[in-house]
């Protein structure tokens, strides 16, 4: 694939027609003298082969004047232009800076009637430059045979369709991936895998919303200190796409694992609980409330910190007015003495 990114800079040198291959093109680097020969087929395929025998395959696409070669999932474009039957490309404008980012980059070009058409009839031109040639009449010509029936495009046509239809679906969902729609996304890749059932690609795509979807919710429940559900969320994350498995197992702290891959939900929360509990058992309410206050910053969506904090908040108020009320209390005034009478 380094050979068709390579095609930066492209001059035509020569062209020719191969019975059944389609329209082929041979090109030299400029800044080299290296031949690539791209062999253009009829079924929306080609092959590129580099001057050391490496060959690199997959589909094309065309619209308006311009064709992509996919790869993998590599994408490059090129403007094409018909001269005298040689299709002459030059590299195109439309990939963006990144082309290897195929979430990023993948604009949704269809391939064109235009170019359909333009391959059939290279094909008609070499078939008919092969016909012997013509021979002068005989005496009594023979009777003339009805002329063979003309060759359809229907089926070509039906073809190029459905194509565009999926790769329009395909560049749908990967738009509404990148921007988090989960669901929308997923509906477009279930679309294309309908059209194309033999593309991986489709089914690759979805597994990877469904991966990415649970493992947003594992995220906002574990923000919620919902640990029990955001473990499960976090396990449907890797099982429908195992390629998450590093990311899910980075978004998983506060979780110690056993053998069954049960939660520890005494951490991270262990250590503050026990923190607390010594503090208020040695009567020192404002240590306990300054470790809380310390917590709830850097979660300040946990519910359980907040409800911790606004307790021992309660608590150092509660004990404040009561040493107020203690050392403010009047000493007590003594009974008055009933008086007594001297007797003589």
């Amino acid at each position: 694939m380094h050979s068709l990114m390579r095609l930066a800079s492209v001059v035509v040198l020569g062209t020719g027609l191969l019975a059944g291959e389609g329209l082929v093109n041979v090109y030299r680097l400029d800044s080299a003298s290296e031949s690539y020969r791209l062999v253009i087929k009829d079924n929306f395929t080609f092959e590129l082969t580099g001057p050391g025998g490496q060959q690199v395959t997959g589909n094309y696409v065309a619209s308006n004047q311009k064709i992509g070669l996919v790869a993998g999932h590599l994408l490059r474009h090129f403007e094409y232009q018909l001269q005298n039957g040689d299709l002459l490309l030059r590299p195109s404008n439309t990939d963006g800076p990144e082309p290897n980012n195929v979430l990023g980059q993948m604009p949704p070009v269809q391939r064109g009637e235009q170019f359909t058409s333009y391959l059939t009839e290279a094909h008609h031109k070499q078939k008919y430059a092969a016909l012997p040639a013509v021979q002068p009449p005989p005496a009594q010509p023979p009777a003339i045979a009805p002329p063979p029936a003309a060759p359809t495009l229907e089926p070509l046509l039906a073809q190029a369709q459905n194509d565009s239809q999926y790769y329009a679906y395909m560049a749908a969902g990967t738009k509404a991936f990148s921007e988090k729609k989960y669901s929308e996304a997923r509906a477009h890749f279930i679309v294309a895998g309908r059209l194309k059932p033999e593309a991986a690609e489709a089914k690759d795509r979805l597994a990877l919303c469904d991966g990415a979807q649970a493992l947003a919710e594992g995220d906002a429940l574990r923000q919620r200190g919902d640990w029990r559900e955001a473990r499960e969320a976090y396990r449907r994350a890797k099982q429908a796409c195992p390629a998450l498995g590093p990311i899910v197992d980075a978004q998983m702290p506060g979780f110690k694992r056993h053998g069954d891959d049960t939660p520890d939900l005494r951490q991270p929360m262990g250590a503050l609980d026990a923190g607390i509990a010594q503090h208020l058992q040695q009567g020192r309410t404002a240590d306990a409330l300054r470790l809380a206050t310390n917590a709830v910053q850097l979660e300040p969506t946990n519910p359980r910190l907040r409800t911790l904090k606004e307790g021992l908040e309660g608590l150092q108020t509660s004990e404040t007015l009561h040493l107020n009320l203690k050392t403010s209390s009047p000493a007590p005034v003594p009974s008055a003495m009933p008086s007594r009478k001297m007797s003589r």
